[in-house]
């Protein structure tokens, strides 16, 4: 067969789109995908000055992401808000990313299928269903997509130290930063493939340390660039940080380090036995100092083993590496709002090195053993076959934001930004008995703004104008800078024949409304503050 690695990614797209087809059904979900796609203020404005919104501060106060700005507002521009529209852009960028992993393990080792089964089996796992199902994390899934080509220069580079692709790798480095700054460690990861495939490190032991100094120097460049980058897209978030819904303080640093060696352990886990997924896995308070340490001796005794199995497995060190590399940024030891424990959606690149480690080791070992290599073939259909139903399963979930939310409440309880959430939307769709329940133990769990608002808005529609101006007033004093409930107030007070108080809050209103309430801010200089 002629050029066998084509039909290989087509196999590998159709797969993915195959499996994914149903995300195209889902709709929108409260919260970010109103934010970031419905009522993002880049909407409507001349190309040109679109961009110039994109790479603006005020763009990327919350998120740093220019490039995804830009895909978001040219869907928009040309599909208009068809949720079908962004399912599609989702499915077919990870498809994209898949054919790009394909390629990049296939010239790397070599091995067609033992790269296109890793591939398939990471591709369709359940943990991946996050960034592809949600709309808003195409962040994740581009900023995969550049990570992959600069693993593609970078490859080139390493084989013919050809300046121009080296460069190339920077520059696809850069767009995998603007795309979302979650990546930065990408050039350790280099470093893993430097040892294996791409064995630039010599077997004399008097040359290795000059070989590792040589790697060493050659990533500089791109850690300079992915942490400055890191470090302007955390402070570009800190004035808006207190005043989203899921802002909180950060744990304890004790916290913070006892809970990461657990973080990794719940992930292993996640990758073994993907059930009970939730869209958000709370951070605790506290780290039982046994759970600590049990899963510091885990991850211990999982790295001397690879180590240990190096010289007949050396894609099981590699693909160690390559994990713990690229998801140490993820496990909160330094924290940004409410940092979640662990995040599916922060698994998605990091687990291509432990899936492409573990089935690039063990095609070695089956060799040219008629039976074992049957053997091996039935294993891996059969767990393509399960992950395929429970990825159907999992992208059904995230049809509509009730369906997701009563479910991630369910199997992951005591989330305050899944409480608030669903609250919010069961509020809207008028089951206020059970918003309210679930409001009061968002506020219960974590007082915020934004909480309290959403309480005062079930309130309002239950007829409870006197508890619900409460709850108002409650949101304010947590932040003043809380348009919607200044806003809400200031129509209550109104209503109540008090003009001057009223005035006085839709001033206020008016002068902190955040872009996605300029109409209702237009509307209010108009009619009420002549």
């Amino acid at each position: 067969m002629k050029r066998p690695h084509l039909v290989a990614s087509a196999v590998v797209a159709g797969l993915v789109c195959a499996v994914f087809a149903p995300a195209l059904r889902n709709d929108f979900l409260r919260g970010d995908d109103d934010h970031k796609i419905l009522l993002s203020p880049g909407h409507g404005r001349p190309a040109w000055d679109t961009v110039r919104w994109a790479f603006s501060a005020d763009a990327n106060t919350v998120y740093a992401q220019p490039l995804t700005w830009l895909a978001f507002e040219a869907t928009h521009a040309t599909f208009g808000p068809d949720p079908r529209a962004f399912h599609a852009v989702s499915v077919a960028t990870h498809a994209v990313v898949a054919v790009l992993l394909f390629l990049l393990l296939w010239r790397t080792t070599g091995a067609l299928l033992a790269s296109a089964a890793s591939v398939a089996l990471w591709a369709v796992h359940p943990l991946v269903v996050e960034p592809v199902a949600w709309a808003t994390e195409l962040n994740a899934l581009l900023a995969s997509a550049f990570a992959l080509l600069s693993l593609h220069a970078y490859v080139r580079f390493a084989r013919t130290r050809s300046p121009a692709s080296y460069l190339a790798a920077l520059a696809a480095y850069a767009a995998s930063l603007l795309a979302k700054p979650w990546l930065f460690a990408l050039p350790v990861a280099m470093l893993a493939l430097d040892v294996w495939p791409l064995r630039r490190i010599p077997d004399d032991p008097a040359d290795r340390t000059r070989a590792w100094s040589r790697l060493v120097l050659e990533k500089l460049p791109m850690l300079a660039l992915g942490a400055a980058w890191a470090a302007l897209a955390m402070r570009l978030m800190e004035p808006r940080a207190a005043s989203l819904a899921w802002a909180t303080a950060a744990r304890p640093l004790g916290v913070r380090l006892a809970h990461a060696p657990v973080a990794v352990v719940r992930y292993l886990g996640k990758l073994v036995a993907p059930v009970d997924l939730a869209v958000d896995y709370p951070f605790p308070e506290r780290v039982p100092g046994w759970q600590a340490a049990a899963a510091l001796a885990v991850v211990l005794a999982v790295t001397a083993a690879v180590v240990v199995a190096r010289r007949r497995a050396p894609a099981l060190l590699a693909g160690w590496v390559w994990f713990l590399a690229l998801v140490a940024p993820t496990l909160g030891i330094v924290q940004a709002g409410a940092w979640p424990a662990i995040a599916d959606r922060f698994a998605y690149f990091p687990m291509i090195g432990l899936v492409a480690g573990a089935v690039l080791s063990i095609e070695p070992l089956l060799g040219e053993r008629p039976a074992l290599r049957r053997a091996g073939a039935a294993a891996l259909a059969g767990a393509l076959a399960a992950l395929t139903l429970a990825t159907r399963a999992q992208t059904a979930l995230w049809r509509d934001s009730v369906t997701l939310l009563s479910h991630s409440q369910a199997v992951a309880p005591g989330s305050s930004i899944v409480e608030h959430n669903l609250g919010t939307e069961l509020g809207r769709r008028g089951r206020l008995a059970e918003a309210e329940e679930l409001l009061r133990l968002a506020v219960r769990h974590r007082s915020t703004a934004s909480a309290h608002n959403q309480l005062g808005n079930v309130l309002l529609l239950g007829g409870r104008v006197e508890e619900a101006a409460r709850e108002y007033e409650r949101a304010i004093a947590l932040d003043p800078r809380s348009a919607e409930a200044l806003y809400n107030l200031a129509r209550i007070l109104a209503a109540q024949g008090r003009p001057g108080e009223a005035r006085e809050r839709y001033r206020q209103f008016v002068a902190v409304a955040p872009p996605w309430l300029e109409p209702v801010k237009r509307e209010v200089e108009r009619t009420l503050l002549r």
